[in-house]
């Protein structure tokens, strides 16, 4: 993909003009290659690695450089070749392992891959949830107990970075996947109670308890999600993606379940709206940066 004429255009052109001056600089030649890679220039970054090569066999990074070339030209097997270079000198390299263990799990290699997931992780004092969720993927691949492996994870996860709710979401899916159904509802209750808008997750709730064959559970939390829908100011509730939501609980719940909570609401406008709203919002602490599910 070419960048166009930004930084990284910038940057390719001075070391151009760095190495015309100086052409045995391999410190350059590596650089300008990394710098041709983030612009997809791939044939110009091998060209430019085997000119630091040449320049400078003892370049330490240079396999790391070479390895992601290769990963992004789908290049898989020489990539993990130069990983296993790099990982040899830098073996707690959290990018590194994360990258060999994202082509371990495409190859069919789920043992590999988690290794390198958790080496990854380990390697650092918080973690990035990315790292977390992917090992968590790759382990679901291997059975029950690699779901229970997963949730441990997670679950370690949550406690060292908080309740994050992709976190959050992920122990419930693995829940879910145990059989737990009840352990899934309490994690989706948890975030309907931190939640600002918690219909979004009511609605979860309601889908897991419908999975379960629980048609009762179902059908009340579905219509507390319509609850928390009508509740809302015109302003939230006339946006498209909340009437998507709400005519998609409506047609859960069926024409008398939407009349009878439609006739329970005080008609008085916005003023009644916000002030049903701002009753939700009371009891319910808000939870930060939480993305719209």
């Amino acid at each position: 993909m070419c960048l166009g004429h930004g930084p990284v255009h910038e940057r390719i052109r001075a070391l151009d003009a760095a190495l015309a001056a100086e052409p045995s600089r391999a410190e350059w030649w590596l650089e300008r290659a990394d710098f041709h890679r983030i612009d997809g220039a791939y044939t110009n970054a091998l060209s430019d690695l085997a000119a630091a090569e040449r320049h400078g066999k003892a370049l330490k990074r240079l396999p790391w450089v070479r390895a992601r070339v290769f990963a992004e030209m789908g290049r898989a097997e020489e990539a993990k070749g130069q990983l296993d270079r790099w990982l040899a000198v830098e073996p707690g390299h959290t990018e590194a392992l994360a990258l060999r263990a994202g082509l371990r799990a495409d190859s069919g290699d789920a043992v590999g891959a988690v290794e390198d997931y958790t080496a990854a992780i380990r390697a650092v004092e918080k973690p990035a949830p990315d790292l977390i969720l992917a090992r968590a993927r790759v382990q679901r691949k291997v059975g029950k107990e690699g779901l229970e492996r997963a949730l441990v994870g997670v679950e370690d996860g949550i406690r060292a970075l908080g309740p994050l709710v992709i976190l959050q979401m992920e122990a419930a899916e693995l829940e879910e996947a145990l059989g737990r159904v009840d352990a899934a509802a309490a994690r989706l209750d948890c975030l309907v109670r931190t939640a600002v808008r918690p219909e979004s997750w009511r609605v979860r709730k309601a889908e897991l308890l419908e999975r379960a064959g629980r048609a009762g559970a179902a059908k009340a939390e579905w219509r507390q999600a319509l609850e928390h829908c009508v509740a809302l100011s015109p302003r939230l509730r006339g946006s498209r993606a909340q009437q998507a939501l709400e005519g998609r609980i409506r047609e859960k719940l069926g024409p008398l379940e939407s009349a009878s909570v439609d006739r329970a609401r005080t008609p008085r406008g916005d003023a009644a709206d916000d002030s049903a709203a701002k009753t939700i919002s009371q009891t319910v602490p808000p939870l930060r940066n939480q993305p719209v599910p």
